[in-house]
């Protein structure tokens, strides 16, 4: 994206960022504490209702945190580029996912990964919570990195780790981009369920 500025970073060269929704569970009660904990990192936050983002910039204003950028809502067309643009692509989920503004509905245990298939798509580097439905799909240290979505300690360990070695985070982005490639196409799904019926 055109308008993206990443000079207040202390890695000018090394984008970090997340795009989806914003409603309780997704990622910013994370994405809050690491930007909290590294002022020296720029944080940058695509998507969300008006309703989300106008509640979070008041979480980020009453917590003093200035060092996160909220975009909000982009269309499809341009979701790719902002793919493109991020170095390392934040998927903080907690165990619980509540949706439908926050009321008593958590849809944690059956959330399909799809922004995490869109981000091996684009070849990002991934950090990512250590949780069943995402670890079915990357294979950790290998295709990708993961947190406890429990400990904030672990989270920076591992988004230091990725923000101080380019060639890292290279290898984890091509490795999960092949994965999708290998195993996780439509075609390949497809192909799967078919022969599932048949036998």
């Amino acid at each position: 994206p055109q308008n993206i500025d990443n000079n207040k970073s202390e890695y000018p060269e090394c984008v970090i960022g997340y795009l989806g929704h914003l409603y309780p569970g997704k990622c910013m009660e994370i994405i809050l504490k690491l930007a909290k904990q590294r002022p020296n990192y720029l944080f940058h936050i695509v998507g969300g209702t008006e309703q989300w983002i106008s509640y979070w910039k008041e979480e980020l204003n009453n917590r003093n945190i200035d060092n996160i950028i909220m975009y909000g809502f982009v269309e499809n067309r341009e979701v790719g580029a902002w793919y493109s643009a991020f170095n390392i692509f934040l998927l903080p989920l907690l165990n619980k996912v509540m949706v439908d503004g926050g009321k008593k509905r958590d849809i944690g245990r059956w959330i399909s990964p799809l922004k995490l298939f869109e981000a091996m798509a684009y070849g990002n580097a991934i950090l990512a919570s250590r949780i069943p439905t995402l670890q079915e799909v990357i294979e950790e240290g290998e295709e990708g990195l993961m947190a406890s979505p429990d400990n904030i300690d672990e989270w920076l360990k591992q988004l230091d780790l990725l923000v101080q070695n380019p060639e890292l985070r290279k290898k984890l982005g091509r490795a999960a981009k092949k994965k999708l490639e290998t195993s996780y196409t439509w075609d390949i799904r497809a192909k799967r369920i078919l022969d599932i019926l048949m036998n």
